[in-house]
């Protein structure tokens, strides 16, 4: 029975705004991917001025099976889906040119109405479907579309002192407080600038200038979220929306002058970004239509090779509108540098690192329906820690002083290598994201590591063991923000010929103030993290190992167990098949971090050079 004044909800089955192809292209596409393979290497053809035209092509596959992978998350689970890249590139004399397809195809996507249907409570309550069925639709019209598109294009000319770029090009400044275009695999990011790029080089002098549109990756595979525009909601349709954006288009100008000499180099850089629209973002850099960066860079060699030294800074600026209208504006600066030296088998290095309200260049992203890509950004300004750290919480570089320092030793004929490092910071970031927080908002962090590494069989076998403890106090009280205690240790052992086995462990002790609340009254209680992985390797042909991975966080499976196989058939090609489970974390490259949901199920990934 229909109720009265309730429109009703769009098709259960989600379908994609973004260009599909033509039914009579698809088996074409599908002939092309599963073509029997060819030996791996670019075709290379002579043309009558005996300047070769070189082709490559690549086809990338991930084939997943979702299962429930049991975080209580009912939308997430029993659905298939099929991503592929196809990249074509050929070079010709001074002209290289790419251009990559993407494509995702979903299947079983999980369906709002059968969701309210068995998760009703009590079970047939027709305004309890309906609720439901309203909030799975909300969570599920950004997930699992079938979308075609060029994900990636350009043509480039390359001379000795001349580059231009038309179409997507990588872009970084300095080390990347400014500007940073990449790919990130880790975090299954790959940014580029859709428009030009003029890259002009003489003696003592290099000028690089950009412009265009930001262009990231539209589908998320870890969670099945896109960045294409939605279908409207009926409250969409009563305001006159036919479609909803979930990712603005994101307009970037830069130039950067470098000048060198003897190894030096002073650069100076501006970039502004202009948003078309926050999507509702209401504070922040992320709420501003306007972004300015002015910065410059200072690389010096000491005499004799033994070291260098780097200073980088930047100031920004950023304004925009309120939704009543109101105008606001804002502005931050960042400093940062490094010192490394070596005498004998010693080398060091010292990095520091001083921001004041300084925010990276935060994507246009609407949260609240693709929070998949709430960490894309367009800079990534160093941190003084390693690369893959992730304890550094909320908005710890946004107002941070403090730095590192590290020593490596080489010795016992260079086949024991040592090191050491210790680090301490004041960041307001944590617990506020206002640098003019007093300091009953300052937390002090200090880390602490050491490890070592023995090489042995002729450089064929190794072993590395570390360990590691980190203290986070809050300032007001000397109370405990966050505190772990680690330990590392990867043994790669020759056996015979190309075989060897590999032991790969890690583990955590850690205590959190905010996190495994537990019990009646709510207390944070410590808890551990375990991964180890045992491998056997045919180098460089096959790999297999079965992992196991743990976590004592109230609220989340414990235990996760899975096995991996790959096989590099070819050189550039392989199949590589995961079965099993992998527990969510947050992973972290270079100060950009995003959760992982866990996954269980079976993978299947395949590369082909052709």
């Amino acid at each position: 029975m229909k109720r009265k004044g309730r429109r009703p909800f769009p098709g259960a089955r989600l379908r994609s705004s973004s260009p599909r192809l033509p039914p009579r292209i698809r088996p074409l596409v599908v002939a092309l991917a599963l073509s029997v393979p060819l030996p791996a290497g670019a075709l290379e053809l002579t043309r009558p001025s005996d300047r070769p035209l070189r082709l490559d092509i690549t086809a990338s596959s991930v084939a997943s099976w979702h299962a429930d992978n049991r975080n209580n998350t009912v939308y997430d689970d029993n659905y298939g889906d099929l991503l592929n890249r196809l990249n074509l590139q050929f070079s010709y004399w001074r002209l290289v040119g790419a251009l990559r397809l993407d494509t995702a195809t979903f299947a079983h996507v999980p369906d709002p109405t059968r969701l309210a249907r068995e998760n009703a409570e009590p079970p047939g309550d027709i305004e309890q479907i309906n609720d439901l069925q309203r909030q799975y639709w909300e969570r599920l019209r950004s997930r699992y579309r079938d979308s075609y598109y060029v994900g990636k294009a350009w043509l480039t000319y390359s001379s000795p002192s001349l580059e231009l770029t038309v179409g997507d090009s990588y872009v970084s400044f300095g080390r990347g407080l400014a500007l940073s275009l990449r790919k990130q695999d880790e975090l299954a990011v790959d940014t580029t600038l859709f428009g030009g790029k003029v890259v002009a080089r003489a003696p003592w002098i290099n000028f690089t200038a950009v412009a265009g549109f930001a262009n990231p990756v539209k589908v998320d595979q870890a969670s099945g979220q896109t960045l294409f525009a939605l279908a409207p909601s009926p409250a969409d349709l009563e305001a006159g929306r036919v479609e909803v954006p979930v990712y603005g288009e994101d307009r970037i100008l830069g130039a950067r002058t470098e000048l060198t000499y003897r190894g030096g180099a002073l650069g100076v850089h501006g970039v502004r970004l202009l948003r078309a629209d926050t999507l509702g973002a209401r504070q922040g850099t992320r709420a501003a239509d306007t972004v300015d960066i002015a910065g410059g860079s200072l690389a010096a060699p000491f005499p004799q090779g033994i070291g260098s030294a780097y200073l980088e800074g930047a100031w920004q600026r950023w304004s925009g509108k309120l939704p009543d209208g109101a105008g606001f504006e804002d502005q931050g600066y960042a400093l940062y540098g490094s010192l490394n030296a070596g005498y004998g088998p010693i080398t060091g290095l010292v990095e520091l690192q001083h921001y004041r309200d300084f925010d990276s260049l935060l994507a246009s992203v609407d949260m609240r329906n693709a929070d998949a890509f709430m960490s894309l950004r367009y800079s990534t300004p160093p941190t003084t820690e390693p690369a893959t750290n992730d304890t550094r919480f909320n908005y710890f570089d946004r107002c941070v002083s403090g730095g590192r320092a590290r020593l490596d030793g080489r010795i016992i004929d260079r086949k024991l290598l040592s090191h050491a490092a210790f680090g301490r910071w004041a960041t307001w970031g944590e617990r506020s994201s206002e640098c003019d927080a007093p300091d009953s908002k300052r937390n002090d962090v200090s880390d602490a590591s050491a490890g070592a590494e023995l090489i042995f069989d002729e450089a064929r076998s190794h072993a590395f063991v570390s360990a590691g403890l980190r203290r986070d106090t809050k300032a007001e009280d000397g109370l405990l923000y966050y505190r772990e205690l680690r330990a590392e240790l990867s043994l790669v052992k020759a056996i015979v010929g190309p075989w060897s086995v590999e032991l790969d462990a890690k583990h955590r002790r850690a205590f959190s103030s905010e996190k495994n609340l537990v019990g009646a009254g709510f207390s944070p209680q410590p808890w551990n993290e375990e991964e180890l992985y045992l491998s056997l390797k045919h180098s460089p042909l096959i790999v297999a190992a079965v992992g196991y991975e743990h976590t004592g966080l109230a609220g989340q499976q414990p235990h996760y167990f899975n096995a991996m196989l790959m096989w590099k058939y070819l050189p550039g090609s392989s199949l590589k098949l995961f079965v099993g489970q992998q527990r969510g974390a947050l992973k972290c490259v270079s100060g950009v971090c995003r959760e992982f949901p866990p996954f269980e199920g079976a993978k299947l990934e395949w590369t082909q050079r052709y």
